[in-house]
Order: C-alpha cells, then structure tokens, then sequence
C-alpha cells in the first residue's frame, strides 16, 4: 500500500515522493530537484546505477531500497548474528533511523563528599550490563555496544568533576572510531563529566558537536558545566520528581527558570520516581528498569525527531556548500 509522504519541508519544497511499506519511491510518483542529492532518512543518494532513489550510501555501506536491506553484510555480525548481516535498522523500518554507531558510554556519579569536614561514602549507582537502561537505551541512538567500564574519583568537587571529563575524553578516543556518534549516558554527577568531556571533544579535538548525545539522568545543575546556549550537542535532561539528591547537590547560583535541571537541553522530561522502600525510595535519586519503563517511551520518539532534524540540516548544509563550490567554479 503506498503512502503519499512529504519528505523536505523546511522552510520550502525540496520534492515529494509517494512510497511504499519500505522506502522505495513509487514509479512517476515523485518529484525533486536536480540539486538535492539525499534521500530516505537524509542520506546520499546514487542514482547511477540502479535508478533514481535505488540505492542509498551510508557511511559503510550501500543500501537498497526496494528490499529494505544493504548490499554489504553488518561490519559487526559476528557480535550481533541474532540482528541478521544484512538487515536495515534490525527490521525496524517505521520507527528506527541506521546511525551506524557504535559504543555508548555510561558514566556513574559521585562516590563520596564532605560532611563538616567528615567524607561519607553513601553509595553510588554503577551501571552494568543487566540493566535495561544499558541494554535498551543505547539502541535508540543506534549505538550497538554500551561501554560501563569508565571510572573517574567520584569526589564532590569541581576539580574532580573537570579531571573526570578529561579522564572520560581519553576514554573514549581509546574506543572510538572517528566520525562515530558518540553517546554519553551520566547519572547524578555522572552526567556533569558527560557535559565536560562533550566540550573538551568539541573545543579541543574538533569533533563534531552533532556526533555527541548526551543523557543527564538525574544531573545537578552546575555552573561549571553547562552546555552553551545554542551549541549543537544533543543534550537529554531527565529528571525525577522530587530529586533531593539533584537539589543538594546544584549550584546556588545555578538556580533559574529550569531549577535544579541541567541548562539548555534538547529535550526534558519529568517523571515519578519508582522505587519503593528504602534510600532510594526517600531520595528518589536512584536509576532502576522501573523508572527507565516511565521516561523512556517518553524519550524514545523525541530522539528519532532530533536526529531526523539533525540529518536534514547537515544536507541542507552540504547542498548550500556545494553550491558555494560551484560558484568559485570547481568542487572541492
């Protein structure tokens, strides 16, 4: 059954295309201009061979269309042989976008503070491959791998925090391919030296800030680590009611129209905490598969919209640079 699809619509019509149940246009169905070179899910299009929207290049393979798979077989079968070698997006082809990422990296937060000069050690949430927030949640970014080996001192102090950031930035380009999309995920201050590392990478290594996804779970509000306002990190704020934890641990100064939530994030979402009886239950601070079930149906669609938005700006910019290069009379 087809259906009639827009498939560029900021800020004018780039073209059109009814599709079928996969994503290959319907024959005379459709219409674009010469000029625009991507296609389903933002992606180049390679119109020599097979026809005009027949086959599609992603960054290590070539995909087909017609039958909703790729040419070549998944670089990472042997890890993953129940997704199958040559499927696209698991099969998932209605609500999952191929990002052809690989490691998401789970941060935990603080380990021990000061107490009228007496250090306590309450206890601190590690994460480990059991829990459905490092099984699941990596996948919405298309990120197959979750990497939950990075520890830093977990002291309560700013210092410690930028030391960890630094720490986390060797940590990743120890496992990181270049041009990957890079997931950081950090609970409580975890997601501090998530924001710290992300604008090391950023400002030092000259990674691309639409690469990094970071997701704040529970994160103080820091003044010493903020995203600035307008940058293109992917920042996700998730917070639970009632957080005393997140409260205790913000900046006075920190205070503004989002409270105690980390400043200029993508996307916030608020939930009811979980956890029943003890600590947690007092804190409502604590990570749990009962609280990932609250925010992450939540989550999930607001990801697939952002980086859909993401996929078409990045063409919308390599068409107006080629356009540029025409200009001065040659590509380069």
């Amino acid at each position: 059954m087809g259906a009639h699809k827009l498939l560029y619509h900021y800020p004018f019509l780039q073209g059109y295309k009814e599709i079928n149940t996969m994503s290959a246009g319907l024959p005379n169905r459709h219409e674009a201009g010469n000029e625009y070179r991507y296609g389903f899910q933002g992606q180049e299009k390679d119109d020599e061979i097979k026809g005009e929207g027949n086959s599609i290049k992603y960054k290590y393979r070539m995909h087909y269309p017609r039958v909703e798979r790729f040419f070549a077989v998944d670089p990472l079968i042997a890890k993953y042989p129940h997704n199958g070698p040559y499927n696209f997006s698991e099969n998932r082809v209605n609500d999952a976008i191929e990002l052809e990422g690989l490691e998401a990296f789970f941060i935990h937060g603080t380990t021990n503070f000061d107490v009228l000069g007496v250090n306590v050690s309450p206890g601190t949430h590690y994460f480990n491959g059991d829990q459905k927030i490092v099984k699941e949640l990596p996948k919405a970014f298309g990120n197959t791998i979750s990497n939950s080996s990075f520890r830093w001192s977990g002291d309560d102090t700013d210092a410690a925090r930028k030391a960890g950031g630094r720490a986390l930035v060797e940590h990743i380009l120890a496992n990181r391919k270049d041009g990957e999309p890079i997931t950081l995920v950090g609970h409580s201050h975890g997601g501090n030296v998530a924001i710290e590392a992300a604008l090391i990478l950023v400002n030092e290594y000259g990674v691309d800030p639409n690469e990094i996804n970071i997701v704040a779970l529970n994160t103080p509000d820091q003044q010493q680590q903020q995203v600035p306002e307008g940058s293109d990190i992917n920042l996700y704020v998730i917070s639970a009611y009632g957080d005393i934890v997140q409260e205790m641990g913000s900046d006075l100064g920190a205070f503004d129209s989002n409270g105690i939530d980390v400043d200029n994030g993508d996307v916030y979402i608020h939930f009811e905490d979980q956890n029943k009886g003890g600590p947690c239950d007092f804190s409502n601070h604590c990570p749990s598969d009962e609280n990932f079930d609250e925010w992450f149906p939540v989550l999930k669609p607001q990801i697939v919209k952002n980086m859909s938005v993401i996929m078409r700006e990045q063409g919308e910019r390599e068409v107006e640079q080629n356009k540029q290069n025409q200009g001065t009379g040659g590509w380069y």
